[in-house]
C-alpha cells in the first residue's frame, strides 16, 4: 500500500514496519493538519496486512508532540457540548486505535505534552531517550487542573 497525500506526517513502510515521522514546524504542535493526517493514516493502515508494526517519532529532535493548538480553540463552540453517552472525538480515535491489531511504538527523543502525552499514551508501548525525553502536561502548568 501507498502512504501518501500527507501534510505533516512522512510514512515510510519497511519490513512490515511503518515509520510515521511527525514533521509540523515549528513545534509540532496538534493542530488540523495533524489530525487529518492521524485519520487519514489510520484509515489507511487499519486494513494494511502488511504492516505489523507502527513507530511514531518526530523530525525534530527536540520535541515529539509539544500540545493541542491552543489558538484553534476560539474555533470551537462556545456552548458546552451534552453530555456523551460514548466516547466521542479524540478519546474514541484513541480507543480505535489501541484495538489495531498492530503494535504501536512511540521513540520519544525531545519534549512531550498536553495532548502529544494522550497520544503516546494510546501507543502500546513508549520509548524516551535518556536524558533527552520530557514529559509535560500543559494543563497542570498553566493551572486548570
Amino acid at each position: 500500500m501507498e502512504y501518501k497525500d500527507y501534510k505533516v506526517w512522512k510514512i515510510e513502510v519497511k519490513n512490515s514496519i511503518a515509520w510515521v515521522t511527525i514533521d509540523n514546524p515549528p513545534v509540532n504542535l496538534i493542530n488540523m493538519a495533524f489530525l487529518e493526517d492521524m485519520e487519514h493514516f489510520f484509515n489507511q493502515v487499519k486494513t494494511d496486512d502488511d504492516v505489523k508494526v507502527i513507530v511514531f517519532q518526530s523530525a525534530d529532535p527536540e520535541i515529539f508532540i509539544s500540545h493541542f493548538d491552543v489558538t484553534a480553540l476560539t474555533d470551537f463552540p462556545k456552548e458546552a457540548a451534552p453530555v456523551a453517552k460514548e466516547l466521542t472525538g479524540w478519546k474514541k480515535f484513541f480507543m480505535e486505535f489501541r484495538k489495531l491489531p498492530k503494535v504501536t511504538i512511540a521513540k520519544i527523543e525531545g519534549i512531550v505534552g498536553g495532548g502529544g502525552n494522550e497520544f503516546a499514551l494510546s501507543m502500546d508501548m513508549r520509548f524516551g531517550a535518556i536524558g533527552k525525553a520530557v514529559f509535560s502536561q500543559t494543563e497542570a502548568a498553566v493551572g486548570i487542573i
